[in-house]
């Protein structure tokens, strides 16, 4: 089992804390057993009992490796009203959840956000339509019947709809759910990006992160690839704090999780997943998606 594919960077914030949290001997955090969740739309279209034994186990050996005194226990909710429950309920301390369950569900959720990762100095993705240089295909409407592919990530799923719908409305096209049902979904942005290069596609779907690295392992991409739609910068996924959780446990989570790269695990877990850094959140991460789900009403 590839732990490494399984695990989105969303779940590294959550470990992370595991990790702060055990090495900080403070009287204010019991030594016991500290309550994660993840909500399913937070994982890439892995098989959830696969997700859940390489969380596990990969929590276990790197607590195991730093002497962590605090037991994590990871929870996965398949949809977002038991996590709302949980929370109420208080069975959950963390959480990690999607941009777009929170903004759905603000009002119900006993959840604060918390922490983010950075990756590529970009707090979210940006999302784009490719086409092929010589394709004809200057607007949305050209797209209709043609062959779309997009990677099928949960996340990329939920913010790639709703953003192609406000498109669609904005630039008066009709024909969405046409254009939508088309749509093949492969398992990575290269599956997507290179079949448009070789003519075998008529169009893509992909974060711009993506299309850049394979631009740098092939430039004939760049050349032969257009943009014909960009999306704002989307926060995707996020890690927030019970509200009433411990006061002391949030600020220490807080700090030592903003000082991850100094310590010499944390390097290598910012490596392996690609994260440049793990910054406290900030409320205007989360304007652009609520813009999106505002107009998608």
């Amino acid at each position: 089992m590839n732990m490494a594919k399984l695990i989105t960077p969303i779940f590294i914030l959550a470990l992370m804390v595991s990790l702060v949290l055990g090495k900080a001997k403070t009287k204010t955090v019991p030594e016991d057993t500290l309550r994660f969740a993840y909500s399913s739309s937070t994982f890439t279209d892995v098989n959830l009992k696969d997700a859940k034994v390489a969380m596990e186990l990969l929590t276990s050996e790197i607590a195991k490796q730093l002497l962590v005194n605090t037991v994590p226990k990871t929870t996965i909710f398949t949809n977002i009203n038991m996590l709302i429950t949980a929370l109420k309920n208080k069975e959950v301390d963390m959480a990690a959840l999607s941009a777009v369950d929170y903004l759905r569900n603000k009002n119900k959720l006993n959840i604060e956000p918390a922490l983010i990762g950075i990756s590529n100095q970009s707090y979210g993705k940006e999302f784009i339509i490719l086409v092929h240089n010589q394709s004809g295909i200057k607007n949305l409407k050209q797209l209709i019947n043609k062959k779309v592919i997009v990677p099928k990530s949960s996340e990329m799923k939920n913010l790639i709809f709703i953003w192609l719908q406000n498109l669609f409305i904005k630039n008066k096209v009709s024909g969405f759910k046409r254009f939508y049902d088309q749509i093949n979904f492969v398992e990575k942005p290269s599956q997507a990006i290179l079949p448009v290069f070789f003519r075998q596609a008529d169009a893509c779907i992909v974060s711009n992160e993506s299309f850049k690295l394979l631009i740098e392992l092939n430039p004939q991409l760049g050349r032969d690839l257009a943009i014909l739609k960009r999306s704002p910068v989307f926060i995707t996924n996020f890690f927030g704090f019970r509200k009433d959780l411990n006061e002391n446990i949030k600020k220490m989570i807080l700090e030592k999780a903003h000082n991850l790269q100094y310590y010499p695990a944390g390097k290598q877990i910012l490596m392996l997943f690609k994260l440049d850094r793990i910054v406290p959140f900030k409320r205007e991460y989360l304007d652009n998606v609520a813009q999106l789900i505002k107009l998608n009403k």
